[in-house]
């Protein structure tokens, strides 16, 4: 089942995008992205993952983000009004602009699960094909590193994420309705972790673990707390 998640990836973002019209195949390159270029792991790995080879990995990716350089010059609170700003434009079934902006958060922060997606589903419509396929192929790398870190059912089983953020683009693409987060310690003092309670497309209420050592780690350092 979590296998088929993300298979779908895509399908969590068309809807919103779609157009009752096709349009023709498009110029725009799907290298259009700015890769990082700092000499570290994290510029390594994107440029891995743009060649769109299958050895990438996406685990290494995400948590490689975290201690990058490309992290320093883009401030959390702009990356947050960029990506908010693809939503915006999804709304507005404004395909082209979808696109557009999903490359400029990306060209930021490679590993935004939820551009990757919005771009896949915009480049879908626009039969941009080279791009459907990369965003695809990277979206699908990042949701099933997470998927693969455990089961989601306890908190000493839970998904491992290396920010927040991930924790919700999961439980969309998934097609639930967050309701309410509990932070939990698990047994004898172990994993710090999330407990996410959420609305089912049945209406069942479920609860969804994810292991956020990194997380908290990342905050205290971010804080200057040792």
């Amino acid at each position: 089942m979590r296998v088929m998640i993300a298979l779908v990836l895509l399908c969590a973002v068309l809807p919103a995008l779609a157009d009752p019209e096709p349009k023709p195949a498009t110029s725009s390159p799907a290298t259009a992205i700015s890769l990082p270029a700092d000499g570290d792991d994290y510029s390594r790995m994107v440029a891995q993952a743009a060649a769109h080879d299958p050895a990438t990995d996406f685990r290494a990716l995400r948590f490689a983000w975290l201690d990058n350089k490309a992290r320093g010059r883009h401030p959390k609170v702009s990356l947050n009004m960029d990506t908010t700003a693809i939503q915006e434009a999804a709304q507005a079934r404004n395909n082209q602009l979808v696109r557009d902006r999903a490359i400029t958060v990306l060209s930021k922060e490679y590993t935004n699960v939820r551009a990757q997606s919005y771009l896949g589903a915009a480049c879908e419509i626009l039969n941009d094909t080279p791009c459907t396929e990369q965003a695809t192929f990277v979206g699908r790398g990042l949701v099933q590193s997470i998927l693969r870190s455990g089961d989601g059912k306890t908190c000493e089983t839970g998904w491992e994420v290396a920010m927040v953020r991930e924790e919700y683009d999961l439980l969309r693409i998934m097609g639930t309705r967050p309701k309410q987060q509990a932070l939990i310690m698990g047994k004898d003092g172990g994993h710090s972790c999330d407990a996410m309670t959420v609305i089912e497309r049945d209406g069942k209420e479920t609860t969804y673990y994810f292991t956020i050592d990194r997380v908290m780690a990342d905050e205290m350092k971010m804080l200057k707390i040792k």
